[in-house]
């Protein structure tokens, strides 16, 4: 048995689950790890016990018909990923951000240097209805603006938070 090897499993559909899932157990038995990815629907349907790796990206381009200038309130290149972990009663969970620099800056906006955050994340389940959570906001404590607006202020700095969530049945 290879214990070090790591499967990522891709769906762009539900029924990818049905067609995928009896390839997940088979690896799971040769003590392989197993990973999901779906650019579709099909991650809301994930079961506690398996992982779902996530990404996103956004690229918003706008200019004024008139005068060819950058609209105002269009953000730079955002990428986000992110990967959960499940085990025992627990989740963790990390997810990254890169935010190109806004080199486009429309009216009343500035030039912003690009950043890196990552934010933290443990979860526990006591019961089927009740999930303690424990994060860490920009955990790298990158000091960096929240906008491109010239008003903006900086974003908030590292911090710390304790969630408690009951699910009525």
């Amino acid at each position: 048995m290879n214990t070090n090897k790591r499967y990522l499993l891709y769906g762009s559909e539900r029924y990818a689950l049905a067609i995928l899932r009896p390839l997940q157990t088979a690896i799971r038995a040769r003590g392989c790890e197993v990973a999901w990815f779906f650019d579709g629907p099909g991650a809301e349907d994930l079961r506690p016990d398996e992982s779902l790796l996530r990404t996103t990206a956004a690229l918003v381009r706008g200019s004024d018909r008139n005068t060819g200038e950058p609209l105002y309130g269009v953000g730079p290149v955002n990428l986000g990923l992110e990967a959960l972990y499940d085990f025992s009663d627990f989740t963790a969970g990390a997810h990254y951000t890169h935010r190109w620099p806004m080199t486009r800056p429309g009216y009343e906006e500035l030039r912003r240097p690009s950043v890196d955050l990552l934010d933290l994340d443990l979860r526990y389940r006591a019961t089927e209805q009740l999930e303690l959570q424990l994060y860490m906001r920009n955990a790298l404590d990158q000091l960096y603006f929240a906008t491109a607006d010239e008003l903006s202020a900086y974003a908030q700095g590292r911090s710390f938070g304790f969630n408690v969530v009951w699910r009525a049945r």
